[in-house]
């Protein structure tokens, strides 16, 4: 498999090829990847992927610029770009299960939980960039769909730190490679939810601000931080914990009555997954489950202060 990133704007999206694929690219219904691009003809150009390499060609007049380079086809290596008309093209091949570090004891624990949930496609993560330059470059050699729970320009700036919203596909080998390589080192949460990924997405970002009530000043909020949540879990009333964990509302694609999150795995102090006492159940359904990480990253913009929506 493998992952072709395209923007027009400020904000990638993603198309998945399998081996000896192709994706035409261009404005108009004579394309398979339509983009909303002026400077691009109807039909722009095409990408063909072997296996090894992505091979790219023009359909009209206009040349391709391959790494910077104008001319009008050439191949690319995985991590290369293209640009045509105002769009960006990244392509990336999904990394080698042979190359995945063996893992740990406490990473195959966190496996053997959260490994169903993913067979079923209803697990996620939140994934923090600004952990590691490899985190970002792991998403983006997998074919699992990820997101940037922040938004706009402002956001696209901060790509290489943001958080980001992971929904796991079932025949990706992500999920061994983030534990692998991340285990340990706060890299992500993971959780199972009933929601689609645009609302999933959509409830986070209500809690990227906290305002604290020393001084009500809106500050960012760590909480997809493992060892934030460590610090944050047991200051925070029921009612936070509640609407961090919270339900979806019925009319957004979520079952009637269910929680969003039914279990969320943290780092213990020993990598370990490791579990907390559950809050309280929403009509009968089961209820987020907490598994804690240990120390902060820095200092807590959260604590003693109530959720804010960003």
């Amino acid at each position: 498999m493998a992952r072709v990133l395209y923007s027009p704007k400020e904000r990638f999206r993603t198309v998945v090829l399998p081996l000896g694929d192709s994706v035409r690219f261009g404005r108009d219904e004579r394309a398979l990847v339509r983009v909303a691009d002026p400077e691009l003809l109807g039909a722009h150009f095409e990408l063909i992927f072997d296996g090894d390499r992505f091979h790219a060609f023009a359909l009209g007049g206009a040349p391709l610029r391959i790494e910077g380079r104008a001319d009008r086809c050439g191949a690319l290596e995985s991590g290369s770009f293209l640009t045509a008309g105002g769009t960006t093209v990244i392509v990336s091949l999904e990394a080698d299960p042979s190359e995945v570090p063996a893992l740990g004891e406490g990473a195959r624990a966190a496996l053997a939980l959260v490994a169903p949930a993913r067979d079923k496609g209803a697990l996620y993560a939140l994934v923090d960039a600004a952990r590691r330059p490899a985190v970002l470059r792991v998403l983006r050699e997998a074919i699992d769909p990820h997101e940037s729970l922040f938004d706009g320009a402002v956001g696209a700036a901060l790509d290489e730190v943001a958080p980001y919203l992971v929904h796991f596909a079932p025949d990706s080998r992500l999920l061994e490679r983030l534990l692998a390589d991340g285990w340990g080192d706060g890299w992500a949460t993971y959780f199972v939810a009933d929601g689609a990924p645009r609302v999933v997405r959509r409830h986070f970002r209500r809690f990227l601000m906290v305002v604290p009530e020393s001084n009500r000043e809106r500050l960012y909020f760590r909480f997809y931080d493992p060892r934030v949540l460590r610090e944050f879990l047991p200051l925070a009333t029921l009612r936070q914990r509640q609407e961090l964990f919270g339900s979806l509302s019925r009319d957004e694609g979520s079952a009637p009555g269910r929680y969003l999150i039914e279990a969320m795995v943290f780092e213990s102090s020993t990598g370990d997954p490791l579990r907390e006492a559950p809050v309280a159940a929403n009509d009968g359904a089961s209820a987020a489950t907490g598994v804690v990480a240990p120390e902060m990253v820095g200092p807590l913009a959260g604590q003693g202060s109530h959720v804010s929506r960003a």
